[in-house]
């Protein structure tokens, strides 16, 4: 399934005895509703995310997120990983496609066998000169603001800024909410930097039919 699949299913995935959720990435809001969902229903599921693109034909790695939530995705047989000097991931799938893959897809290589998702280059955020990966500052902010019970999508982005380069902005989905930007300036996050210096809300993200937010039309 897709993740808005599983959006939509979740009365009904209790009776899946494996499941494979994949064309977008996992959020940590999701991830809590299946945990809710499976553990009132004391069902026995094991969902894992999967890690692929169109020129592997199908997933090259998976991910349990329950009933345990692991931290790296795990290559399936056949599979050899590395990465560049962008510390982009590479893939060599001879079975499935004869040339090496290089993708733009930022990892953290912990051995030949296993590798976290950090994020996509082409998304980085330069901001007056340290180098920000949006995607990993969303799974902690999302999970931390999980704890309020504040369950709005949000993304990190970037405006054009005469000092700093790029300017960190933080954007929610939902009405303007004092009560969030509270929570989110309340929160200690790892670098000085990775704190937004802005914080917007729009009503709806622009996204493909699969859910995955359009980030290049966000500017506009």
């Amino acid at each position: 399934m897709t993740p808005l699949q599983v959006e939509n299913s979740l009365d009904k995935i209790h009776f899946i005895k494996n499941l494979i959720i994949g064309g977008a990435q996992v959020s940590e809001n999701l991830k809590q509703k299946i945990a809710n969902t499976l553990k009132d229903k004391n069902a026995d599921c094991h969902i894992f995310e999967t890690y692929g693109m169109s020129e592997t034909l199908s997933h090259i790695a998976l991910k349990e997120i329950y009933p345990n939530e692991n931290e790296y995705f795990s290559i399936l047989n056949d599979i050899e990983i590395s990465t560049d000097d962008r510390n982009c991931l590479k893939i060599e799938a001879p079975k499935l496609n004869s040339e090496i893959l290089q993708t733009n897809d930022i990892v953290d290589l912990i051995d030949d066998k296993h590798f976290q998702f950090l994020g996509r280059v082409d998304f980085v955020i330069n901001s007056g000169g340290a180098k920000i990966s949006p995607e990993k500052l969303e799974l902690f902010l999302k999970s931390e603001l999980l704890k309020f019970g504040i369950e709005n999508e949000l993304i990190f982005a970037s405006k054009n800024d005469e000092i700093l380069g790029q300017k960190l902005v933080l954007v929610i989905e939902g009405n303007f909410n004092e009560n969030i930007i509270q929570k989110v300036n309340s929160i200690a996050f790892e670098k000085k930097f990775h704190k937004p210096k802005e914080i917007q809300f729009i009503q709806k993200f622009p996204r493909t039919e699969n859910g995955k937010i359009l980030r290049k039309y966000l500017p506009k």
